[in-house]
């Protein structure tokens, strides 16, 4: 009788705590931090070559800054299931692109479903926090060199366009992109 009880105390004790620590297949990971959405906050210019060092770590909240490109906001919305919404918000219609996105390590690849944008590859610069994330990407822009860019005045760059843009040449920017929840 002893044995039976104890058999039963043993089963009764130990039955929830054998069940209890078996994990449940259907919990819900925790959401990643490059899930959500995301508001570009700034630009910056790095890694500029020497003689090309006036731009180099300036922000911008416009990329482009012309008339004929007028960005006015960048905007990512990345899924838990791997894919993402994009808007990029201009003085005329938006560009809106959805698509399958994957992070490896520092590399954030944005494969669009639209067959008129181009697969992207971002370098994630730093850690993505819950409230900020910065990758970067190189461009080739077609800049002046510091030693004439730095004398002119904007009234002679006017009357001189023609002359001053024939003195650019292509120089790959690094530009950060700062991204804010």
């Amino acid at each position: 009788m002893k044995r039976n009880f104890y058999r039963g105390l043993l089963l009764l004790v130990g039955f929830p705590l054998v069940f209890g620590a078996c994990k449940k297949d259907d919990d819900p990971e925790p959401p990643k931090p490059i899930e959500g959405t995301w508001n570009r906050d700034v630009y910056q210019l790095t890694n500029l070559p020497a003689g090309f060092m006036l731009l180099n770590n300036v922000t911008t909240t416009d990329l482009y800054g012309s008339a004929q490109f007028p960005e006015e906001g960048y905007t990512f919305t990345f899924k838990a299931d791997g894919t993402f919404e994009r808007i990029i918000a201009f003085e005329g219609p938006d560009l809106n692109d959805t698509g399958k996105y994957t992070l490896d390590g520092t590399k954030l690849s944005i494969n669009s479903d639209n067959d008129q944008i181009d697969d992207e590859e971002f370098t994630v610069v730093g850690e993505i926090s819950k409230t900020s994330m910065v990758v970067s990407q190189i461009f080739t822009f077609n800049l002046l060199p510091d030693a004439i860019a730095d004398t002119l005045s904007q009234a002679w760059y006017d009357t001189h366009a023609d002359e001053v843009d024939a003195k650019r040449q292509p120089i790959d920017v690094t530009i950060l992109f700062l991204f804010e929840k």
